[in-house]
């Protein structure tokens, strides 16, 4: 595999690479709910709990575009007022 995700095919051209990254049918990417809630950490930890967590409400539809039955999780990270449970919240997904 060359760096970042791309690699080689047998024929010898270069290609991105969806490997371990991203299921083609769904679109769903697998590191998705693990970075945001680092971004939700890094919020948190830079702006206070409850800017960083009103602030992070306007993200979650970019991070999860494209996921399948994702508005169930939506309306409940749009609720929730407390860091630790959307990590949980997260964690479901």
């Amino acid at each position: 595999m060359l760096g970042g995700h791309y690699e080689k095919s047998e024929k010898g051209t270069i290609k991105k690479s969806t490997a371990d990254t991203e299921d083609r049918d769904t679109g769903y990417h697998r590191k998705t709910p693990e970075i945001c809630k680092q971004h939700l950490r890094h919020s948190v930890t830079y702006k206070g709990e409850r800017r960083g967590m009103f602030e992070m409400r306007k993200h979650y539809s970019n991070y999860f575009k494209g996921f399948q039955n994702f508005k169930p999780f939506k309306m409940k990270l749009m609720q929730t007022e407390e860091t630790d449970e959307v990590l949980i919240i997260l964690d479901g997904i």
